[in-house]
């Protein structure tokens, strides 16, 4: 049979190739799928991803995953000693979580996962000693791990995305100068193209099997999603503090004796420490300062120790809080005068020196 070139045209400038290999049909053949996916994509989200050895609790009574594996944001990991983190010496920031990654990128965009193994290179040192959930840091002494699978390369495949090369398969496919496996302190660049709205599976193609229960690193935690959203679409944090909404708001609307607030969902955080609190603000002139005094509609607690110094801002507004009653209040001082009273909630704020 003689060697055939196809070129099949499936959408705009992008070109699948397909090359047989000659011979008889008994004889295999070799697919070389090519997809320009930067002719394609209308834009590219870049995310900095890491996998490490990190211990997880899976609920309160204590029962957990010595050998557990993560994907992360770079940003999110520190060292567990020094100040790099590295193969083996990687953990969750404090305040963070051990949860499956979620990536997210619009129909129609490409994503770009720069990715490193921080795993350690072998089951010994690699993990941390396991305490109870309620211990401040978790992660402070290294112990030996058996459980997890001995393979210690990683990677970031998604089921069902076009990849850009073969390297972008994030698997160890023919020829190993192009496999797309990364081993312990290794980078890998992966893209891909977000041809329909969905979401896609993605977990490391290294172990897939090995490990306590045979199923790879799988089952230990290292894998994760990528949410293809609507062409188009806009995506906001889905977990916030009521502080951080109070940040956001612009202004509060009042119905039946309660107040909401007005959002700016494109709001960024302010460059030094700031709080809004969710109360009503009375200003009251004494001889040579302000009474500032909170409705406490959502707390009793009022104007905090920590409210000390600091600026207290309605308007155009501001004047610097010198002391904390015992009833919650406060005195202000200031040469400015006092706003109409009273201020609505989240359209006053304290604020301070410190970085946000």
């Amino acid at each position: 049979m003689k060697s055939q070139h196809n070129k099949i045209q499936f959408k705009h400038n992008v070109k699948t190739r397909i090359q047989s290999g000659t011979g008889s049909l008994a004889k295999s053949c070799l697919l070389m799928l090519t997809f320009v996916v930067t002719n394609l994509a209308q834009a590219c989200i870049n995310a900095d991803v890491v996998a490490l050895d990190q211990v997880f609790y899976y609920n309160r009574l204590g029962a957990m995953n010595p050998a557990g594996m993560i994907y992360a944001l770079k940003r999110d990991v520190v060292a567990i000693t020094g100040t790099q983190p590295s193969p083996g010496n990687a953990m969750l920031r404090p305040g963070k979580r051990p949860r499956p990654l979620v990536l997210r990128v619009n129909e129609g965009d490409c994503l770009t996962v720069n990715f490193t193994n921080w795993l350690s290179p072998s089951l010994t040192g690699s993990l941390l000693n396991p305490v109870v959930p309620s211990t401040p840091d978790p992660n402070a002494t290294a112990t030996r791990n058996d459980d997890g699978p001995a393979t210690r390369t990683a990677s970031f495949h998604v089921i069902g995305m076009q990849a850009s090369d073969i390297i972008a398969d994030a698997s160890n496919v023919g020829y190993i100068a192009s496999s797309g496996l990364a081993s312990p302190g290794e980078s890998k660049t992966y893209t891909f193209y977000a041809q329909k709205e969905g979401t896609y599976f993605a977990y490391s193609a290294a172990a897939m099997t090995g490990g306590e229960g045979n199923g790879g690193s799988v089952p230990h935690g290292l894998f994760g999603a990528v949410n293809v959203e609507n062409k188009g679409s806009e995506w906001y944090r889905s977990q916030v503090t009521e502080q951080d909404l109070a940040l956001a708001a612009t202004n509060s609307t009042e119905l039946d004796g309660k107040y909401y607030p007005v959002i700016d969902y494109a709001a960024v955080y302010p460059q030094v420490e700031t709080r809004k609190p969710q109360e009503e603000l009375t200003l009251v002139a004494t001889e040579s300062a302000y009474t500032a005094t909170m409705s406490k509609l959502t707390s009793n607690k009022g104007f905090t120790e920590l409210d000390r110094n600091k600026k207290l801002i309605v308007g155009d507004f501001v004047g610097t809080i010198i002391a904390v009653n015992a009833d919650g209040s406060a005195t202000i001082t200031t040469d400015e005068s006092a706003p109409v009273n009273p201020a609505a909630p989240y359209t006053w704020r304290i604020e301070g020196t410190a970085p946000h």
